[in-house]
């Protein structure tokens, strides 16, 4: 029994050295406008982890590239700030083993329609 709880114990060790060595990757990405492909200078990179805190912020350079150093494989809500663009929200699964690079291309509020406003008479 006890040669079994030491074999447990090495493996579990193993696995969890393993599995924090690989923890963190390069988040990396770009965004531009949909319409015209132009970069977007300064737009602001956030990660918010399950719980709504902030984790991570970067912002995008000339190129509307961003790069975040050591994030944490794990999920995250991604939002993009940039004037003159409605802010985008999705939820990413940032994975261990591999880099990752996210592109978004954001839509112009100038071009995007009014609301529709649906009215009834009887």
């Amino acid at each position: 029994m006890n040669k079994l709880l030491t074999v447990f114990c090495a493996v579990l060790g193993l696995g969890v050295s393993t599995c924090w060595g690989q923890k963190k990757v390069v988040f990396s990405g770009s965004v531009s406008d949909s319409t015209t492909r132009a970069p977007l200078e300064y737009a602001t990179i956030m990660l918010y982890d399950s719980l709504q805190n902030l984790q991570y912020v970067a912002m995008s350079d000339s190129n509307g590239r961003f790069v975040i150093q050591n994030v944490h494989c794990q999920s995250y809500l991604i939002s993009i700030d940039f004037a003159g663009f409605p802010t985008y929200k999705e939820n990413i699964m940032v994975k261990s083993n591999e880099g990752y690079f996210y592109y978004r291309a954001m839509l112009n509020a100038s071009q995007m329609l009014d609301a529709v406003v649906v009215r009834s008479s009887q």
